[in-house]
C-alpha cells in the first residue's frame, strides 16, 4: 500500500507565531495537552509526539516530546522538522485527491467500471466495481489482506491486490467496509491514467503547488 510521509505546519515554515492569549486562548489550559501526551508516552503508547496548535491564522502552541523511535539514542522530536507516516490520512490527502485531479480533467467519471483502467481487476461481480464504490468503500472488497506475508516484491503486492475477491454476500454497492484495498487499486487507476507513479503525480501535481516540500 501507498502512503505519505510528511513534517507538520509550523510556524517556522507556514504559519505566524504568536502566544496564546492574542487569540482569545489559554497557555495554561493548552499545557494540559502537554501533560496527557507525557502520560502516554510514559505508559508506553508512543514514543514520542509532536504538537502544533493554530487559531485565527496562528501557532500558538508548538512543542515537541519524546523520540521518534523506542531506542535511547532515537532522535528527538521536533516538531516542525519530524516526519511521520500519515498511514490512513493517505486515502484522503493522497489518492482521492488523485483520482478527482483526474475526474476535473475528464479523464474519468467516478461510475466507470475499475476494470476499464485495471483490466485485471475482473471476473464475476468485480466486473461491476466502480471508482465511486472504491472511494465510498463499497465496492464489496475486505478490510485488508496480509500483503506482508505473501508477497515479496511490490509488484507481487500489487498483483496481490487486484486479485483480491469481494466479500461473500457484499456485491458491489450492498455493504459498506473500511478498505485499504480499495484506496489501493485507485492509486494503480491514477497511475494507469497519469502514466505515472502515483507519488511522482502527487509531488508534481499537489505537494509542490501547495508548497508540502516535506511531503513524500
Amino acid at each position: 500500500l501507498l502512503y505519505a510521509v510528511a513534517t507538520l505546519l509550523t510556524a517556522g515554515d507556514g504559519l505566524p507565531a504568536k502566544p496564546p492569549a492574542a487569540v482569545g486562548m489559554s497557555a495554561t489550559r493548552l499545557a494540559k495537552i502537554n501533560r496527557a501526551l507525557e502520560r502516554g508516552i510514559l505508559a508506553g503508547g508512543f514514543p514520542g509526539a509532536s504538537i502544533v496548535v493554530g487559531r485565527k491564522g496562528f501557532a500558538v502552541w508548538e512543542r515537541g516530546l519524546g523520540r521518534i523511535g523506542w531506542s535511547r539514542d532515537a532522535s528527538l522530536v521536533v516538531p516542525n522538522r519530524t516526519l511521520y507516516d500519515l498511514a490512513s490520512l493517505t486515502k484522503v490527502v493522497a489518492t482521492t485527491t488523485a483520482i478527482m485531479i483526474l475526474y476535473d480533467e475528464g479523464k474519468l467519471r467516478l461510475d466507470d467500471p475499475v476494470w476499464r483502467y485495471v483490466p485485471a481487476f475482473a471476473g464475476g461481480a468485480k466486473n461491476n466495481v466502480t471508482i465511486r464504490q472504491l472511494l465510498t468503500h463499497r465496492s464489496g472488497l475486505p478490510a485488508g489482506r496480509d500483503i506482508w506475508r505473501i508477497a515479496d516484491s511490490p509488484w507481487e503486492a500489487r498483483e496481490a491486490v487486484i486479485a483480491s475477491a469481494l466479500m461473500p454476500g457484499c456485491p458491489p454497492g450492498a455493504c459498506y467496509e473500511y478498505s485499504d484495498l480499495g484506496p489501493a487499486i485507485l492509486a494503480f487507476v491514477a497511475e494507469a491514467i497519469s502514466g505515472e507513479r502515483l507519488d511522482k503525480f502527487l509531488e508534481k501535481r499537489v505537494w509542490t503547488r501547495l508548497g508540502m516540500t516535506d511531503t513524500y
